[in-house]
């Protein structure tokens, strides 16, 4: 139920049912210049299972504090505090202490934050939505041509990006390895950035710690990609502690990309610091073929 007196917006929102136990209170404030509103409540269970979405037990439940506001001038700003999550997935039921999510908008910005338990993401943009939606869409537009001719501009691609930056971090803990735990997958802590601006090119780093799949343990992964005009340099490190995949205790691939050409070098340390394969190869995108020479003197292996 809802009601608005004095340009002001008062109601709640209710629910008793035993697949939803909602119990919510709605604000909110009306002008010509600007409008604000927020939520406040909990969310005592939603069931899923009950509703008939899931065949087996998915239910959540918080606290929610959020509020909101926008003006005539086309700014907008939101609030969001998810606090004493609980999520059910099967037999399984994890605890979420605290999500926050924030954000702004304008014609000149856009900046974007989720902040939790061992989490940050962060967005950011010095131009407005229609801006960034529409350089996006030409350089689809731009991508689709090149495809069409098999020759590719990565510079020409680069320059049309809007500038923006994105960062994320995360450390697994119980709540995250619920959510990977059907996939088999697992880490101990992941870090990614991408970045693009008139001043600093293209650029992506990323680092996960103890990764597991499989039954398979990967101690540390890394990859940078960094642009240069025409091409961008790539590397890719795996490494392993002792006693953990002593054959591939190194693993290495670099080298960069450019217009329809790529160059490939890889190479691999065992634990004594032998060469387990160094070796090379350019691919070249010619008339919808890939053709592909390796550099001299590969070595492919060694002796167990």
């Amino acid at each position: 139920s809802a009601a608005l007196l004095d340009q002001k917006i008062t109601g709640e929102v209710v629910s008793t049912d035993s697949a939803a136990q909602i119990n919510l209170g709605l604000k909110g404030f009306l002008s010509k210049e600007r409008y604000e509103g927020s939520i406040n409540g909990s969310i005592k269970q939603i069931n899923f299972q009950k509703m008939g979405f899931s065949p087996t037990p998915l239910a959540l439940s918080f606290d929610l504090e959020a509020k909101g506001a926008a003006t005539e001038k086309g700014a907008y700003e939101i609030d969001t505090r998810i606090g004493q999550m609980m999520l059910t997935l099967g037999d399984q039921t994890n605890k979420l202490n605290s999500l926050i999510v924030t954000g702004s908008m304008d014609n000149d910005h856009i900046k974007a934050s989720i902040t939790g338990d061992d989490l940050q993401a962060d967005f950011s943009t010095t131009v407005g939505i229609d801006t960034l939606t529409s350089q996006f869409a030409a350089i689809e537009r731009e991508l689709e041509e090149q495809q069409k001719t098999s020759k590719y501009n990565i510079y020409k691609l680069e320059q049309m990006l809007p500038p923006f930056s994105i960062s994320a971090s995360a450390k697994t803990n119980k709540f995250i390895k619920s959510l990977l735990k059907s996939s088999g997958i697992g880490f101990k802590e992941g870090k990614i950035a991408i970045s693009d601006s008139e001043k600093d090119p293209f650029m992506f780093n990323a680092a996960i710690d103890r990764f597991e799949t499989g039954g398979i343990i990967v101690y540390t992964i890394r990859l940078t990609m960094d642009q240069h005009k025409e091409h961008i340099d790539y590397n890719l490190h795996i490494g392993n502690a002792p006693g953990n995949l002593d054959q591939a205790a190194q693993v290495g691939m670099s080298g960069y990309i450019e217009t329809n050409h790529v160059l490939i070098q890889c190479h691999q340390r065992n634990r004594a610091g032998q060469e387990g394969f160094d070796f090379g190869m350019n691919a070249w995108l010619r008339d919808s073929l890939v053709h592909v020479s390796i550099l001299p003197d590969p070595i492919l292996g060694f002796e167990p």
